[in-house]
């Protein structure tokens, strides 16, 4: 069982993972990683999102962060218990210049929202599962979306 400093070393470097530092994958993630997420903002309305490895798992972090001039996390609540992390975040972003689904904001804009990742960690303290339950319609809102293909 890990003990609540584990835990809480693992969350700070899953959110540090989302800020940028993919260099914690390999500490963080194990290699069967599964991803349990709705679907994501695209070009062109939204998209289905499948990750079943550490690598597909980089691969959804990468192009989430995809034209956003600044993208950080910080936490709001957290809990865990034994191999279970959850925490309550709020991203922090400012959009860049090429930021690929619709919105009304300018390169410079900063944006809010937030959301709730459940974690499950294997014997070893890395990352087995990620279930991610982002307030997406914050999203579109805070992004001045008027309405959403999916």
């Amino acid at each position: 069982m890990p003990s609540r400093e584990q835990q809480t070393e693992v969350r700070d470097a899953y959110l540090a993972l989302w800020s940028g530092d993919l260099s914690l994958a390999d500490k963080i993630l194990d290699p069967n990683v599964k991803l349990n997420i709705d679907r994501h903002p695209a070009g062109e309305g939204t998209a289905p999102v499948v990750a079943n490895t550490d690598k597909d798992f980089l691969g959804f972090v990468t192009m989430a962060r995809h034209g956003w001039e600044h993208f950080s996390f910080k936490v709001v609540r957290w809990a865990a218990d034994d191999k279970y992390i959850c925490v309550r975040w709020q991203a922090q972003a400012t959009m860049g210049k090429d930021y690929k689904p619709p919105t009304s904001l300018k390169p410079g804009d900063q944006i809010t929202w937030n959301g709730t990742d459940f974690l499950v960690l294997n014997d070893s303290n890395r990352l087995v599962e990620i279930n991610i339950a982002q307030d997406m319609l914050e999203l579109f809102h805070a992004l001045g979306a008027k309405s959403v293909a999916i």
